[in-house]
């Protein structure tokens, strides 16, 4: 009897140290490309999406994690590229060149690029710094605005937890109209959308069976990863593809998102 409990502790053992190392080391840098394909009746031509977010550079993620990410973008030949917030992950307490990162973001071809303010994008003394960075790589930032590409007209709402986004009046009549935020749990308080993109959950990074998620972060405790039928229109949340707090992730792969937005009538 013993020594079956010494086995099944030394299984258990081995168990949680291969789990660990994949949560490590191989979940974090297993990319999944997901692909949706939606129907937009104010839109007039077909226009691919690609939207990203939470790269958290600084916390085992480095620019060249950054670049290979942006060749799996192009991969997707968008149209528009919309950055979902948080770019460092303590940007006070990067060591590396944040131009090697604005030169990766600058790659990325696409005609439009937009991105929204994240919470890390203004802690750590990101916010003197941001917006420039990303101008620089061929970003517009969008802070309580609005911005038309490809026939959609995209709403930016500015970070939730140290402002207020407001987009009251922003929305358009007879276009296509896709409402950016970090935090999703902004779709709350936002006048009614069609659709709603955020990020900030990274899906919840750690997702054991039976538990909640590891990371449920203020502004996103309502919504963790993927599509949302809420009282104010069709959410959805980006994993991300870097990590907060600690290096791990299990259950919630890092995601890019690929919108196949289609001219037409009904839904598919």
């Amino acid at each position: 009897m013993l020594k079956r409990l010494r086995r099944l502790a030394l299984c258990l053992v081995l168990l949680g140290a291969v789990a660990l190392a994949y949560a490590r080391w191989i979940e974090p840098r297993w990319l999944q490309v997901k692909e949706h394909y939606l129907t937009q009746s104010a839109l007039e031509q077909d226009v691919t999406l690609v939207c990203f977010g939470d790269t958290h550079v600084g916390l085992d993620t480095t620019a060249e994690d950054l670049a290979r990410w942006v060749e799996q973008i192009n991969r997707q030949q968008p149209d528009v590229v919309v950055f979902l917030g948080d770019l460092f992950d303590d940007y006070s307490q990067y060591q590396g060149d944040p131009e090697e990162v604005v030169q990766a973001l600058a790659d990325i071809r696409a005609a439009d690029k937009l991105a929204v303010v994240g919470n890390h994008d203004v802690g750590g003394g990101a916010e003197r710094v941001y917006e420039g960075l990303m101008e620089r790589a061929g970003f517009t930032v969008l802070r309580n605005e609005s911005a038309e590409c490809q026939g959609i007209r995209f709403i930016g709402a500015d970070e939730m937890l140290f402002y207020h986004p407001d987009v009251t009046g922003l929305s358009g009549q007879g276009i296509c109209n896709i409402l950016l935020c970090h935090e999703p749990d902004f779709a709350d308080e936002a006048e009614p959308f069609a659709l709603m993109l955020a990020g900030h959950t990274h899906g919840g990074q750690v997702r054991l069976p039976f538990c909640p998620p590891f990371v449920r972060p203020p502004g996103g405790e309502g919504y963790t990863a993927g599509f949302y039928q809420t009282a104010k229109g069709t959410l959805y949340v980006n994993r991300g593809l870097g990590m907060t707090s600690l290096p791990l992730r299990f259950g919630a792969r890092p995601e890019l998102t690929v919108f196949h937005l289609q001219a037409g009538q009904g839904a598919e």
